[in-house]
Formats: structure tokens, sequence, C-alpha cells
């Protein structure tokens, strides 16, 4: 701390979360204000390694003073897309790889992520104007042309991939491009006796009815759409229609249902509210 002219008091130290920022508080009468400054002195710190962090982020870096005077947004993209999983799909969204699925991102909370990666090395460097340049160059360089969910016979699970053909069963991975994840964890060996009376009471022991709602509940655990149907449930109160919506919610999971009205399905908007959902409930 030392005093400085026209009675200003200068603290300067180590920022606790940024490496390289210097906070300087100044005091003059009554007044205070607080300003945030980067770059200007570094303290306890590598320059080489600063350097070459930034280098690998697509700054140009002049060599003897070590000044920051160029950046290269493609190099960014490149190395964003070294480091994590992100697909930019069809449908102008970002996609993140994780747990086992890929997640829609909205375009806002991708640009907070970059902001951070980009100032690892040291803040103060973003700026708009680079922002704008690294999304786009970002946009072309992970884009996918393709659809999600591609791979239409496996079952994305909690704890794997389910194969519906052999009913095999895989770890889970990125390539399979997976934006669909039933929250149920498979076991070969597990029984519904149970839930199996449930079904002969409502269906009055119906063999054929049993075997469709089963068929039905199973078809809807898939990213696959080529039956074209649909099962509507009709009957009087207290026959089970509830009981067998709430198990199928639970079963698929709320974030992959959509609730669109059947005579709303025949506009545009609200059939773009039913993609990538495996059930569409309607009362």
């Amino acid at each position: 701390m030392r005093q400085g002219n026209l009675g200003v008091k200068v603290i300067v130290f180590n920022h606790i979360l940024s490496r390289g920022e210097i906070i300087v508080y100044f005091t003059h009468k009554a007044s205070k204000k607080l300003i945030k400054s980067s770059g200007v002195i570094q303290m306890n710190e590598n320059n080489s390694n600063i350097t070459e962090e930034l280098i690998q982020r697509g700054f140009i870096v002049d060599e003897k003073t070590k000044a920051v005077k160029g950046f290269n947004a493609n190099e960014f993209a490149l190395y964003v897309k070294s480091r994590m999983y992100i697909i930019y799909a069809k449908d102008c969204y970002f996609y993140l790889y994780g747990g086992g699925v890929w997640t829609k991102e909205e375009e806002t909370m991708i640009q907070v992520m970059l902001r951070d990666i980009l100032q690892e090395p040291k803040f103060g460097v973003w700026t708009l104007k680079r922002e704008k340049e690294y999304m786009e160059a970002l946009k072309r360089t992970v884009y996918y042309n393709g659809e999600m969910n591609p791979i239409k016979n496996y079952i994305n699970l909690k704890n794997c991939l389910f194969n519906t053909d052999d009913f095999s069963v895989r770890n889970h991975s990125a390539d399979f491009l997976s934006s669909i994840k039933i929250p149920v964890e498979y076991d070969g060996s597990a029984r519904c006796p149970r839930f199996l009376e449930f079904l002969k009471v409502c269906f009055q022991n119906d063999e054929e009815r049993i075997i469709v709602a089963q068929e039905w509940l199973g078809y809807l655990l898939t990213a696959e759409t080529k039956a074209q149907k649909a099962l509507i449930l009709y009957g009087g109160g207290g026959n089970g229609k509830g009981v067998f919506t709430e198990v199928l919610t639970w079963l698929i999971g709320e974030e992959n249902i959509s609730n669109i009205p059947l005579n709303e399905l025949n506009k545009g908007f609200s059939r773009v509210c039913i993609y990538n959902k495996t059930a569409n409930i309607s009362n």
C-alpha cells in the first residue's frame, strides 16, 4: 500500500479468481470508485506459460514485449473443439456432450463459457469484437449437418446404451449423437409383477391389449418414429388411464415429453415443440 498524489490510496494485489487481474481502489475526498484493470502488473506468475496459453487460444503475442497484438478466431475455435465435445446442429443450437447425452444449450451460455476459457491465462483479453469473430468461426468449425439421434436401435439409459435388436448393452459414447436419455437404469434381471397385475386389471385380462400397452411403452423409450401411430386411452374415470400416464411419464422422463394438444399439431410452430421428444401426451 502507498500514498499517491492528491490523497489517492492505491492497493495492488492478486485477484483470488482471475490470474493477472489487478484491483485498484481509488479514494479521493468523498468519492469512492472501484476500477478493475488487467495486464498492467503481473505478480507471482510465469510469463512464459501465460504466453504459451494465449497462443494456444489464437492470440498473437509480441515476442519481446509479450503484449497481445492480434487474434485468430479460427485458432480459438479449434482450441475449443479440442477441449470439449461440442457441435452446432441444423436446428441452430449448440449441443454439449456430458453424462452420456448431448444437451442443447442456449448461445448465451456458450458465450459465457467461452469468455471464461479465453481469459483463463489473462484477464481482460475478451472483447465483444473477438467474441463475434470466434462465435462465427466456432459455428463453422463444429457444424453438424445430420440429425440428432440417428441410431434408432439403441436406447440411451442412465447406465448404458441398450441395443433393441439383440438386447446387448454398451458404454455411452459421444459418437451416437444421442440427445435423448431415459432416466432409468437397465437391469436385465428386474421383474415388475405389480405393474403386470395393474395392466391385467385395466385391460380386463385382455392379453392382446396388455401386449399392445407394453409394446407402446417400449416404443416410446426409443427415438424411432416410423410407426406413425397414436395411442388413445379411452374410458370412464378411475379406470387406470391416469396411472398409466404417470408411469409412462416417470419411465420416459418429463424432459423427453411434450404436451401439445392434438388440435394444435397441424400448426408448424407447435410441431417444433415435439422435436427430440419421445412422447407427446395430450388430455
